[in-house]
């Protein structure tokens, strides 16, 4: 549910999700039965993102990707099965030791990125970064967008998956994410949306909103969408 910050649930809200209890919560092997990257449908979508990430990014055994809340790093592990491309993921304590008791591949950097992003630890030359499903759950999106375009060589490319509203997701900053609102909200940090590709999964159908208007018909009832954006170039 989006709360903005004026509303007096928001205060409650974005505490509950700067917990320690909630960060350590979301992916621990407590939990193994309700992770969804053990689910079928989950597999099924990871490997139809991979497919649009090898293609789009156009990753290879010489790429250096960068994950932004991964998670343990399912999909990850799946393109460099595919590619031999270099990898790291950021993302919590519980994720890490996900990662480590499942005997991933890659590097793992840990780092709660609710209020921003540290980018000292980011000591390679990404050719990518990718964000599935990440920055909508975040409380500074921007910082991690604007500190990323500086950090990053200019051929860098930054795949974005975003939930569709119409399929009930949870927000801090619901409007922002809107079909519209996020291809500008990236504009304005330096990144220009190339392309984008619907999902496997689909929502009930509502009428197209306001904030809609670049969207194309076939994107309306996608699950998410997948955006790619490249830097814009002073």
């Amino acid at each position: 549910m989006f709360r903005h910050p004026s509303d007096e649930k928001f205060e409650s809200h974005y505490l509950l999700e700067h917990t320690e209890e909630q960060q350590d919560q979301e992916w621990t092997t407590e939990n193994l039965g309700k992770l969804r990257d053990t689910e079928q449908s989950w597999i099924d979508r990871y490997k139809y993102e991979k497919t649009i990430a090898i293609k789009e990014v156009g990753i290879t055994s010489e790429s250096n990707i960068l994950e932004l809340g991964s998670g343990p790093g399912y999909l990850g592990q799946l393109i460099m099965d595919d590619t031999g491309c270099d990898y790291t993921f950021v993302d919590k304590i519980g994720a890490k030791n996900l990662w480590e008791e499942r005997g991933y591949k890659g590097t793992f950097i840990l780092q709660n990125m609710m209020d921003g992003i540290d980018v000292t630890p980011l000591t390679k030359e990404y050719d990518a970064i990718i964000a599935n499903d990440f920055l909508e759950h975040v409380s500074n999106p921007g910082n991690i967008v604007r500190n990323l375009h500086k950090h990053t060589p200019d051929h860098c490319k930054f795949l974005i998956s975003v939930p569709n509203w119409r399929m009930g997701h949870d927000w801090i900053y619901r409007g922002l994410f809107d079909f519209d609102n996020i291809i500008y909200f990236m504009f304005t940090h330096g990144w220009a949306c190339t392309t984008v590709y619907e999902s496997n999964f689909k929502t009930p159908y509502f009428p197209r909103t306001s904030s809609e208007t670049m969207m194309q018909d076939e994107l309306l009832t996608s699950w998410n969408w997948y955006f790619t954006f490249e830097k814009i170039k002073k």
